[in-house]
């Protein structure tokens, strides 16, 4: 499985689903998308608060929260699975 954790604007969200999908279809496995960084409130000055706007495209996709299980499992076996997060410092 490749998780995506999603951040930023519709652009970035595009790019990183096209990563994540490319990866998927070369590895011949699911692609789940992870909004949980979408979803959450922050109240720090720096934080924009963005929101998941692929819904509007025809994506095949899971998208979700990634579960403490798959958290854990990720963690354990990495080399069994991909996971990408991506965070951009300015």
């Amino acid at each position: 499985m490749v998780i995506v954790k999603l951040i930023g604007g519709l652009g970035n969200q595009m790019f990183q689903y096209a990563l994540g999908r490319q990866l998927a279809c070369k590895f011949q496995t699911h692609l789940k998308l992870d909004i949980f960084e979408l979803e959450r409130n922050e109240t720090d000055v720096n934080f924009k608060k963005r929101d998941y706007e692929l819904d509007v495209f025809n994506i095949k996709a899971k998208v979700g929260f990634t579960t403490s299980l798959e958290s854990r499992f990720l963690n354990r076996f990495p080399h069994y699975n991909l996971y990408l997060k991506w965070k951009l410092y300015f």
